[in-house]
């Protein structure tokens, strides 16, 4: 489309749709599952592209393909992290120790709540107010996640 650069874009986020739902908003022909959010300083909008699309948009073809694989990763372990078996505290909380972390849900009220402890140092992180106990491994693991970081 005139008026639209097609060089010196980057890339601002990735969502993954599960699935095929997605059409480029760059080539507007390819379908596409994870959507690269692109941005460029002389563009007023952020455009939705695919992998191919988005590699031609920041001139780095490796990149878009480097970040759908850490997508996937993420997600396979969010996954992993569901199932893992949680054990029981002396007060009955399903806990776990990852990487110098110890991960614990508790009830708060009639909702549930997490608390992650740096384990070297006490330091310690806590959020309340999640409807299920799932909801509140999902939100622990986004948080742990980011502390690896």
């Amino acid at each position: 489309m005139p008026g639209v650069p097609h060089k010196g874009w980057w890339c601002i986020g990735l969502k993954d749709l599960k699935g095929l739902f997605g059409i480029c908003e760059m080539c507007e022909t390819q379908s596409i599952r994870y959507v690269h959010y692109m941005e460029h300083p002389d563009y007023p909008d952020v455009l939705g592209a695919g992998s191919v699309c988005a590699g031609h948009m920041e001139g780095d073809y490796a990149a878009p393909q480097q970040r759908e694989k850490q997508a996937i990763s993420l997600a396979a372990r969010r996954s992993r992290w569901m199932n893992t078996k949680w054990r029981q505290s002396a007060k009955g909380n399903p806990y776990l120790n990852r990487s110098g972390f110890n991960i614990v849900l508790y009830p708060s009220g009639r909702h549930w709540a997490f608390r992650i402890e740096r384990r070297n140092s006490g330091q310690s992180w806590r959020r309340a107010g999640y409807a299920t106990i799932d909801d509140a491994k999902l939100a622990a693991f986004e948080r742990f996640t980011k502390l690896q970081q």
